[in-house]
Formats: structure tokens, sequence, C-alpha cells
């Protein structure tokens, strides 16, 4: 009998470990952009999914983690280069600040769950025109990655990028920038990325070229 009550009593373990699984899983809803491969699109705003915006001519196959009860969406500028193994979290964030930041009511399916504030997320994550988010990199909810920047691999952006920073590490952290900051807001004002496609293939020389001074002087509105 003995052995008998021990057996029940492992099995029961096991059932609940299962169910607990299962309700962990039900908890997420990673996006199906995970399933894209070198995604394009000419229509600018195109939406996929839902929570992936892609901006026209921008390539990418990122993992989406959203979780039930996150708003937070994925919005890419034009012309952005995202690698297909780089992390977007809309949420997912547990609350620290509580008793407890184990997700109580949703784990264990009582009234209320997700609806009362966990998870949580900080916000759309926005990425500008023409980045490079490269390899292995993961990026938190209501972070801004401006316009021309680059995330090194492996980085963990949980803070604002400014434009053409360069920014590396876990945390991510500023490292450098691509270009002096007249050029970069020279560049900004021109705005390369909104041109019409006919107008970026006939000036695909200088857009190529590593003179960002002649570039300036020859588009810059401002100049």
């Amino acid at each position: 009998m003995r052995r008998v009550a021990q057996r029940l009593r492992r099995l029961s373990a096991r059932a609940e470990a299962v169910d607990h699984a299962r309700r962990s899983l039900a908890a997420r809803e990673p996006s199906n952009a995970a399933t894209l491969v070198a995604l394009q699109t000419e229509a600018q705003g195109h939406i996929v999914d839902g929570t992936l915006v892609m901006g026209r001519e921008s390539y990418a196959a990122p993992r989406v983690m959203k979780y039930k009860g996150d708003t937070g969406r994925v919005i890419i500028g034009n012309f952005a280069s995202i690698a297909p193994d780089a992390e977007f979290y809309v949420g997912g964030l547990h609350r620290t600040e509580w008793v407890s930041q184990y997700g109580l009511r949703a784990m264990l399916d009582l009234p209320g769950a997700y609806e009362d504030g966990f998870p949580y997320g900080r916000g759309d994550i926005n990425v500008g025109h023409d980045t490079w988010v490269t390899n292995r990199t993961t990026v938190l909810s209501g972070v801004t990655i401006g316009d021309g920047a680059v995330v090194g691999t492996g980085a963990v952006v949980t803070k604002d990028v400014p434009a053409y920073g360069i920014v590396a590490g876990n945390p991510g952290r500023l490292v450098g920038q691509r270009f002096s900051d007249e050029q970069i807001a020279g560049l900004g004002r021109i705005a390369w990325w909104d041109w019409p496609l006919e107008t970026i293939k006939e000036r695909i020389e200088d857009l190529t070229s590593p003179d960002i001074d002649a570039f300036i002087a020859s588009y810059d509105p401002g100049a």
C-alpha cells in the first residue's frame, strides 16, 4: 500500500507539472512574424499579424514575443535590416513592485487574469529608418531605435538608441556613432528613405558613397 500511495503522489505531482506547463504556454502568444522569411513590402505601414508594422523595402523575420494582455506593437521604418533571430518583447514584464511578482491570477486561473496589469509592457517598440539590428539581439518594450542606428550582435536593448548610434553589450550601451553630430542632423533633414524609389535608384551612386559631406552638400535642404 505504501508503494501504491507513493506512486499515486508521483503521478499527481507529474499531472500538476504538466498542467502548469500547459497554462504557461497558453499565456504566450508568439507572433506569426517569427515564420516570415525576408519579408519585403512596398506599402508603408504594412501590418503583419496586427503586431508587426513594416515600412517599405524593409526586410525582417524577427521573433516578436507577445503575451496575453499585451497591446504593444513593433513599428519598423523604411529600408531597415533586421536579422531573423532578433527578438522583440512587446510586453511580458512582471510586476516587481507587487508583493508577489508571480502571475497568480493567470497561472491559477483566477478571475481578473490578464486584466489586473500582469503581464505588462512599456509601449510600442519603434525602429527607425535605415537601421541595422543584427543577430541574436533582444529589444524590450517601449524602446525607440533612432534612424540609421546599429544594434550589435547579442545586444540587449533596454533604453532608447539615438539616431546613427551604435549599441553593443548586455545591457546595451552606446559605444559610438556612425557620423558627426552635424552630419547626422543633415542626413535627418534629407531623409532619403522617404524619396520615391525611382529617385533612390537614380541616386544610387551617391547613396552608396562614403563621402558623407558631399552627399549632404548635394541634397540637404538646409545647407
